[in-house]
């Protein structure tokens, strides 16, 4: 590593640790401010653990995700030199598909094209071209590239914290741990991915929306009509990351983010089951709409997204690939196979089928996570649930069904599933009594000291 992009990368981190520092607004939260900073520390760590794996464990670079788009979008910024109008075509995505710039760019690139092309647009794209645009700050080094996907990451996951803290105000300090700390959660969004951008734009989209309908109507002054535009700016940034990083994500965030409007707007009565209603009339909608536009039948692109998965395993000889789920493009198949994707989703890798270090620690953070959970719903749960936990629920069952119908390789599994994860972990937070636990604690230190 150069001594130049060490100084980047020192001068960088740097700046961000004074930020956290010095930004009064983290003096609002019952967190001490140092939590943040260990948090932001453990995210570089895990950035440097992923960069470690795919630069020593995953040994082709042209496969290897953390590098694959890096290269590709090289090839785009070194356009500028030649044709600089070209360049801000292909970044903006104006008048850019066309043999022109497939022969002098895209046929040089690996991942420009799928090898399964659907209707559905290729997120790939989204990655090249922010590459390409960090390249012209970044001097070329992909460390600093690597870096910007970390803070980015971590800003999604502070952007969250602040919406949570906003709906929990009395658990910001178990939300926090839950936030920040899932070893998989943590380890798959630090780094050049498609999961950083998406943990960015889901925490800003929740925290853009809980700040829209967190203010009140009846007493806006012009300063807080200012906010307000600003929140729905941010909203509205958010849905274009998640439509062009993760289409699928938005899909199931869509749903729950109407709940979400409807018990606000509501005075929060009824949640569960506004929730359930709003979900059925979604799932029915999109049936309907698949039915007048056959190319958008959401059963049959998941079926037809499993199938592109399984061509794309079994060409890779994926060593974790397991027997999919026989789903039809039908709603009553997918309900049916329900129960399976779900199981697929929240378990694999079975700690006994775990191949590799990667999917041993996956298995063993399963154990430990599910058992907490267990043990937090038989002890210490609380008696009523928050009307808004119910989001993070809904919104992880949503997504484990996608990854669970459409995934049959438990390596990737663990890291598709991470915000849902993450999202049941929050509902489970929720549920968190910290007096059950802590007369728990006294009893058994009393028990100990007899």
């Amino acid at each position: 590593m150069a001594t130049k992009e060490i100084i980047y990368i020192v001068i960088v981190i740097f700046l961000v640790v004074f930020i956290l520092l010095k930004i009064p607004l983290f003096k609002k939260f019952s967190v001490p401010r140092s939590w943040f900073i260990w948090a932001f520390f453990v995210k570089l760590i895990a950035g440097a653990a992923l960069f470690y794996v795919y630069t020593f464990y995953y040994s082709d670079r042209s496969k290897a995700d953390i590098y694959k788009y890096f290269d590709d979008g090289k090839i785009m910024y070194e356009s500028i030199f030649s044709n600089p109008t070209h360049y801000f075509q292909m970044v903006l995505g104006i008048h850019n598909d066309n043999p022109l710039f497939d022969s002098l760019y895209y046929s040089k690139m690996n991942n420009w094209y799928r090898v399964y092309e659907t209707v559905t647009y290729n997120d790939s794209h989204t990655m090249i071209r922010l590459h390409a645009i960090l390249f012209l700050f970044s001097g070329g080094y992909f460390s600093l590239h690597h870096l910007f996907f970390i803070i980015m990451s971590f800003v999604g996951f502070l952007l969250l914290f602040f919406a949570l803290s906003i709906l929990f105000p009395q658990m910001q300090k178990i939300i926090f741990l839950v936030t920040f700390f899932i070893p998989s959660v943590v380890f798959w969004s630090s780094g050049a991915l498609k999961e950083s951008v998406l943990m960015f734009a889901i925490g800003l989209n929740l925290f853009s929306l809980v700040s829209i309908l967190g203010q009140k109507q009846n007493q806006l002054k012009k300063s807080e009509i200012a906010k307000k535009f600003l929140y729905f700016f941010l909203l509205m940034l958010s849905f274009f990351f998640l439509i062009f990083i993760k289409m699928y994500v938005l899909v199931a965030l869509i749903p729950v983010l109407l709940g979400f409007v409807w018990v606000e707007l509501s005075k929060r009565k009824n949640a569960f089951l506004k929730y359930f209603l709003v979900t059925i009339f979604y799932i029915v909608f999109l049936w309907i709409l698949g039915k007048i536009f056959p190319a958008y039948f959401f059963p049959a692109l998941i079926v037809q997204k499993q199938h592109d998965f399984i061509g794309l395993a079994l060409h890779e000889q994926s060593k974790s690939y397991f027997q999919p789920l026989p789903i039809q493009p039908t709603i009553l198949s997918l309900a049916i196979y329900s129960p399976f994707a779900l199981f697929n989703a929240m378990f694999r890798p079975l700690l006994w089928n775990a191949r590799g270090v990667l999917e041993l620690l996956a298995s063993i953070e399963s154990v430990f996570y599910y058992f907490s959970v267990i043990i937090i719903l038989l002890f210490f749960r609380k008696r009523d649930i928050h009307p808004q936990a119910w989001l993070f629920l809904f919104f992880a069952l949503l997504m484990f069904l996608l990854v669970g119908y459409t995934t049959p390789v438990s390596g990737a599994i663990v890291r598709y599933r991470i915000p849902a994860l993450l999202f049941f972990a929050i509902f489970i937070a929720t549920l968190f009594d910290e007096n059950k636990f802590q007369s728990f604690l006294l009893k058994i230190k009393f028990l100990w000291k007899k």
